[in-house]
């Protein structure tokens, strides 16, 4: 079942967006008074131009409603089969943040897990 937007686990940044909000809220009372619901990760694509090793593709992701672009897939540079996902970020100061986060562990490694997968399904 999905969760109240303030408790999905996803937040974009500090401030999240009315649009985006709202959206997230229409799916959350969607499924609540019973109207179907679309899955969690609704579409995936893959920018693969120009890549300099070790990273394989750029990522946006539909992830309820909401485009998440600058998503970044990367293949560890001692293991090639071996993949992670780098979540968009911004620098501040002399580090780098995330503008997207989870808030459980379990939803963004369930996230991360269908990035990947759909990279692996694509690439055969």
């Amino acid at each position: 079942m999905l969760a109240h937007p303030a408790e999905a686990g996803f937040f974009y940044g500090q401030f999240m967006r009315r649009r985006k909000a709202v959206i997230l809220l229409k799916a959350y009372y969607a499924e609540r008074s019973g109207g179907l619901m679309a899955k969690a990760v609704e579409e995936i694509n893959f920018e693969t131009k120009n890549m300099r090793d070790p990273m394989l593709a750029y990522v946006k992701v539909l992830y309820y409603g909401l485009y998440i672009k600058g998503i970044r897939l990367y293949h560890k540079k001692d293991d090639e089969s071996a993949l992670f996902v780098s979540m968009p970020s911004e620098k501040s100061g002399d580090k780098y943040y995330d503008t997207v986060y989870f808030k459980d562990k379990s939803k963004k490694e369930e996230f991360e897990k269908t990035i990947i997968d759909a990279w692996n399904k694509q690439k055969k």
